[in-house]
């Protein structure tokens, strides 16, 4: 089975730089997912944030996630797949 196959008729939910810390919180909790893509003005991906980033910053410092973006926390360093990827190709180098 193809990604673009497993993603058909399914709507990913994004966020932009500019996003709050507060604003991704809520998304990922109301649509129950661990991630959001970062898009740019241009719609092109430019980085992710995860539940797990979100936990990190309050952990670290409570305080500072009221005033914060994503852009302050997403990561930038990413791994792709393309919609002809095998979903198992996918899911070895996610275990990997």
């Amino acid at each position: 089975m193809l990604v673009k196959e497993v993603l058909s008729g399914k709507a990913v939910i994004t966020v932009t730089r500019s996003t709050s810390i507060r604003q991704a919180m809520q998304l990922l909790i109301e649509r129950r997912i661990s991630c959001l893509p970062v898009l740019d003005e241009r719609r092109a991906l430019i980085g992710i944030i995860s539940d797990k980033d979100i936990f990190r910053l309050l952990y670290e410092n409570a305080d500072a996630a009221s005033d914060s973006v994503v852009g302050d926390f997403m990561t930038t360093n990413l791994i792709v797949g393309l919609p002809t990827d095998e979903v198992e190709y996918i899911a070895t180098i996610m275990t990997n």
